[in-house]
């Protein structure tokens, strides 16, 4: 189901990373661009409204939540990034009616407590999520500078040098029920990537299988008609006898919205799979149950390793002409529980000079639950 909108916005709790290696996302050096850190800030500021606002580091403190403040590099000179204290924060709600989003970057000097506190976000988010809330993660590389005597800040460039290096910039989020939307599309707007879970159905009419190649003599109808629940319908046929095929790819119909935004982020940066079932299309086979079609033959297939590469999912569709019996394939895409972007994010050892370590804790149990997903999106085939 598809996240329900609550009666008013829950109040929004932010913390900001202090520590000293922050601050190299404030160099005034580079030009402002979409992903960088003081964008994050302004866009994350207008779009939620954040009722309370928090820096973390040796301690945690109250801050003002404004650009001003949060904007000026010289508030980043902790020596310390104390996760924990922020998981205290988060363990203390007893229930999801306040979210909480917690952004820096990541690190930790010691690779022990990096490890430790993604094990503590994790159990934390499994909590959260247990009480009917959501968690997700946003990822940028946002434009840094190395900071001077920071043992445990990114290192992507030469201190003091011209050229603007990258480096990883989080968002840690626990949305309150009926929130979920909101949060999704204030990070969506100004992040690369983000993950969400549990993963929602998208709405329906948000996506669709649109023909990018077909055989001569093949109709492919990707509007035919709709469920009773909205979900697309599409209808291959073909006059002639013999196998006609039909490519089409999944696109989100509209892109420029908050909603579209989110949907394309979380169809292009999750791991997903499709699955395919069928049955025959007649009132006779309403009570039968869905029969997996996992053939390589099959009239409806994934066209791209079950979904899990990074680019849009594809099917081939084939009609085998002329016939009595239509059949209806069911299709869904069902997500798998850790982000397509993980190893781009995820330092292999401690002493990776950009990458995140520790990272890949926090998706362990998203990944041992998996089975349990709704789809991501359900559309139907009917093939003739």
């Amino acid at each position: 189901m598809f996240w329900p909108a609550g009666a008013s916005p829950a109040p929004v709790t932010i913390y900001f990373d202090r520590s000293g290696s922050v601050a190299g996302f404030l160099d005034p050096r580079y030009q402002r661009e979409s992903t960088d850190y003081r964008a994050v800030i302004g866009a994350i500021i207008a779009s939620l409204s954040p009722a309370t606002g928090y820096f973390f580091g040796s301690v945690i403190t109250p801050v003002d939540v404004s650009e001003g403040v949060l904007g000026d590099r010289g508030q980043y000179q902790d020596r310390n990034t104390n996760v924990e204290q922020v998981m205290d924060s988060v363990a203390a709600q007893a229930s999801p009616r306040r979210s909480h989003i917690m952004i820096g970057d990541g690190r930790r000097s010691d690779p022990n407590v990096a490890n430790t506190q993604y094990v503590r976000m994790r159990r934390e988010a499994e909590r959260w999520i247990d009480l009917g809330g959501t968690f997700l993660v946003a990822a940028s590389f946002a434009p840094f500078y190395p900071v001077g005597n920071d043992a445990s800040g990114c290192r992507t460039a030469e201190e003091g040098r011209a050229e603007t290096g990258r480096c990883p910039l989080y968002a840690f989020a626990f949305a309150a029920r009926g929130d979920e939307s909101r949060i999704a599309e204030a990070l969506a707007r100004v992040f690369q990537h983000l993950f969400v879970w549990p993963t929602p159905t998208l709405p329906p009419g948000i996506v669709s299988y649109v023909a990018i190649q077909s055989s001569d003599g093949l109709e492919y109808d990707g509007g035919w008609t709709t469920s009773a629940w909205g979900a697309q319908i599409a209808r291959v046929r073909s006059t002639n006898p013999g196998n006609t095929m039909v490519t089409v790819r999944m696109t989100v119909s509209d892109s420029a919205s908050g909603m579209g935004r989110v949907a394309n982020a979380l169809l292009r940066s999750q791991i997903r799979e499709v699955s395919v079932a069928t049955k025959m299309l007649d009132t006779a086979a309403v009570a039968q149950p869905w029969v997996p079609a996992t053939s390589s033959a099959a009239p409806v297939r994934p066209a791209n390793d079950g979904g899990r590469e990074r680019q849009a999912v594809s099917l081939q569709v084939v009609s085998r002409g002329p016939g009595p019996n239509p059949a209806l394939y069911r299709v869904d895409v069902l997500p798998r529980g850790e982000p397509v972007w993980r190893e781009q994010y995820e330092a292999r050892n401690s002493s990776d000079a950009v990458r995140t370590f520790g990272l890949g804790r926090l998706f362990e149990a998203f990944v041992a639950r998996e089975r349990r997903a709704v789809p991501m999106t359900r559309a139907f085939v009917v093939t003739q």
